[in-house]
Order: structure tokens, then C-alpha cells, then sequence
């Protein structure tokens, strides 16, 4: 799941007054990898199907069942029939798929999208600004697909980019597509990366929007994104991941420049807690 190796990713998405805290993992079992699930599916297909009656949290899979039978390689799919009350999301990174068909795993994501896209509920909009952008930057590619296990109507499709480059002009070219979104919630999204890159990342007082990060040859290098479509709206909703693993310059510093960007927001009480907190549970880098 993560770069360390660790089973659990836990996150924390911080609001004004609350935080919500999130936890991402992929199932496996005895039977991943072997000859009866070389693909480790059985975990997850258990894990889906035991959901309603161990878990006090309802989910809907019809998008899980369209992109599992699309994006991975073939095997039964569960087909529990709870009813949705909360929110659950799933991931699927199409590699093995796009090995076994020879088609990329841009092309695969793409095309299992379209195949949902309505005319009350269209999806393509949306998708055809990130393929437009897309096209004239080879070096950007899809890498997995994540969505919500809601209603449909009520649900996003995320498409995960992985980008090599690595200047704050770059970031900005590929969150904003090129110029192509101009919205009030990308524009906002602009202010607030500017104000936490010199607060998160190991650059210097005088550093330009053209000056990349240090090179790192990690697999997981570079900048990550997720662009945000939902059915009936033409414009998607771009978020990126700020790399503090590969270019921060520990994991204290990095704490410490949330903290101010926290004060800067009125979060006293986090700002005051948040470092000291991550001091005492964790194994920090410092």
C-alpha cells in the first residue's frame, strides 16, 4: 500500500472545525498469488461481501462490479445487493489487465469510463478535457481509477495521474490542465499550493516556479494527482499530492510547516497539537 511497504494507509483530511480520518488497504490472503487467485482477488471479493453483515456501513457496487469486470483480470465478481447508506471508495490499478490485453493502462481507464457515460449523466465532458490534455503530454499517464460505492448518480470516478516533473510551474500546468480549468475552487486550490510548497518541501528562500525538486529515481518520484469527474458536470476537479516523502526535508520540518499553514488558517489548537501528536505515534524522520 504505501512506500515503506506498510498494509494500512492512514490519512487525516483536515476542515475547519473537524477532521476526518481515513484508512486505505488492500486485502490478501494465504491464496494471493498462488495458482487459484494469482491475481489476489479473493480477499477483496470476501472482504465486499462480508461488509454488510460485519460492518454497520451499507455500500453499493454496481461501479465496482463494471470497472472489476473492465480493468482487471477475469474472475467471478461478488454481487452483494445491501442497500448504500455510507460512503466507501474502491481503487483498481489496471496493470495486470493492460499486460494481458496490451493496451495501456490510460486506454483501459479511459475507455471503462466511457462505457458508463449517459445523456442524462454524462461523463464524457468531464473526461474529454483531462484526454485533451492528456494527448499532448505522453509522459502523463493513468495509472489506477478509484470511485465511490455509492448510487451512481451520487458517486465520482477519480483518475489517478502520475507525472514526472517536478517545478511548482509544472504542478500548476498539469492541476489546472493547461489552463483549462478556471473555476473558483481550482483557482483557490492554486493559492493554497503556493502558500505550502515552500512550507513542505526542502527548497531554497530564492527558488523559481521553473526550478524542479532534487532528482529522485523512486518508483513513486514526481508529483500524483487525481482529477475528479462526476456524471452531469462538464468541468473535473483536480487535487495533487505534495511529495514530502521524497522532498521534504524530514518528517518534523514537515509537520512543523503544516503547523504554520494551520495557525495561518486559525487551527490554533491543531497548530499547537499536530506536531506533538505525530512526535508521539510515530517513528518520524527527523
Amino acid at each position: 500500500m504505501t512506500d515503506d511497504f506498510t498494509p494500512l494507509e492512514i490519512s487525516v483530511n483536515f476542515h475547519a472545525g473537524k477532521a476526518t480520518v481515513r484508512f486505505g488497504f488492500e486485502p490478501i490472503c494465504d491464496l494471493a498469488g498462488a495458482e487459484r487467485d494469482p491475481a489476489n482477488r479473493q480477499a477483496s471479493e470476501d472482504f465486499l461481501g462480508k461488509l454488510g453483515n460485519d460492518v454497520p456501513l451499507g455500500v453499493n457496487l454496481v461501479w465496482y462490479q463494471h470497472f472489476a469486470q473492465e480493468l482487471l483480470v477475469a474472475r467471478k465478481v461478488c454481487q452483494p445487493s445491501w442497500p448504500s447508506q455510507a460512503p466507501m471508495q474502491a481503487y483498481i490499478m489496471p496493470l495486470l489487465k493492460s499486460a494481458e490485453t496490451g493496451i495501456s493502462p490510460s486506454h483501459l481507464i479511459f475507455d471503462s469510463i466511457l462505457k458508463l457515460d449517459r445523456v442524462d449523466a454524462p461523463l464524457a465532458p468531464a473526461l474529454g478535457l483531462i484526454e485533451a490534455y492528456m494527448a499532448s503530454h505522453p509522459e502523463v499517464q493513468s495509472e489506477a481509477v478509484a470511485f465511490d460505492c455509492v448510487d451512481p448518480r451520487d458517486s465520482r470516478i477519480k483518475l489517478y495521474l502520475r507525472v514526472p516533473h517536478t517545478s511548482l510551474r509544472q504542478v500548476l500546468d498539469v492541476y489546472t490542465l493547461e489552463g483549462r480549468l478556471k473555476d473558483e475552487a481550482t483557482v483557490a486550490g492554486i493559492k493554497i499550493l503556493r502558500e505550502l510548497w515552500p512550507l513542505l518541501l526542502d527548497i531554497a528562500a530564492d527558488y523559481k516556479d521553473e526550478d524542479p525538486l532534487p532528482n529522485k529515481t523512486h518508483r513513486t518520484a514526481g508529483f500524483l494527482y487525481n482529477i475528479k469527474i462526476r456524471p452531469g458536470k462538464t468541468y473535473p476537479e483536480p487535487q495533487v499530492y505534495i511529495p514530502v516523502r521524497h522532498y521534504g526535508k524530514s518528517d518534523m520540518a514537515v509537520a512543523q510547516g503544516l503547523a504554520t499553514y494551520f495557525r495561518r488558517q486559525g487551527w490554533d489548537s491543531l497548530a499547537d497539537s499536530y506536531p506533538k501528536d505525530l512526535q508521539s505515534f510515530t517513528l518520524a524522520r527527523h
